[in-house]
């Protein structure tokens, strides 16, 4: 497929002032400056960092526009999914759910090839205890009946009435436990520390001119 140059050229164009960083894995398609994974930790947390960044957006969403039914219905449905992804992708087995490839914790854990796990570990490690399973449950509930899929199963109002109980408050409990746990465990090395920036300013940059020879013929 060719590319767009309508679509390229404002990610070339941008002003320095207006240049941003972010570790999380779609950075660069938000036209910002990101990073080339070379160790599954960083392939790990950059998804971990895109989960954060899309829940963000959504409760961005949910505290600005007035919300119709259908419309606050939506945006729960999508709460839900990501916040399953962050616990599946922060936590893993140590969650309640094997989602098939190795956690933030584990790859933590596993650490390096040499010098052992990385520091932040075991304050992720210790995070578990604190996770609110009653409330888990019901999120991973809902998602498998009415948000990633549907249970046919089941009368379609009562999975709507369920969806209809949850307020902002469940999600906030829930989200706030695994961000926390996760900017512990980054702040812990500097290695990790790196996904605590999404969206930061980068001062003092200029974006590289082509040399002569990458120049197309006038």
């Amino acid at each position: 497929a060719e590319s767009d140059p309508n679509l390229v050229a404002p990610a070339m164009t941008t002003a320095s002032e207006d240049l941003r960083f972010s570790a999380d894995t779609l950075a660069m398609t938000r036209g910002e400056a990101g990073i080339v994974p070379t160790h599954i930790v960083q392939v790990r947390g950059g998804e971990v960092l895109s989960v954060i960044h899309m829940l963000n957006a959504t409760g961005t969403l949910v505290e600005r526009i007035t919300l119709d039914l259908d419309t606050a219905r939506l945006l729960k449905t999508m709460l839900i999914v990501d916040l399953c992804n962050l616990y599946d992708l922060l936590y893993g087995v140590a969650a309640g759910h094997d989602p098939g490839q190795p956690s933030f914790l584990d790859i933590l854990e596993d650490g390096r090839s040499a010098g052992g796990a990385f520091p932040g570990a075991a304050l992720l490690r210790a995070d578990v205890a604190d996770i609110d399973r009653a409330k888990l449950d019901d999120l991973r509930f809902l998602r498998n009946k009415i948000s990633a899929h549907v249970d046919w199963e089941l009368p379609l109002a009562q999975l709507l009435s369920e969806l209809d109980k949850l307020e902002d408050a469940f999600f906030n409990d829930l989200y706030k436990s695994a961000f926390d746990g996760f900017v512990a465990a980054c702040q812990a090395d500097p290695a990790t520390n790196i996904f605590l920036l999404l969206g930061r300013p980068l001062a003092g940059l200029r974006l590289a001119e082509p040399i002569e020879a990458q120049r197309s013929f006038d």
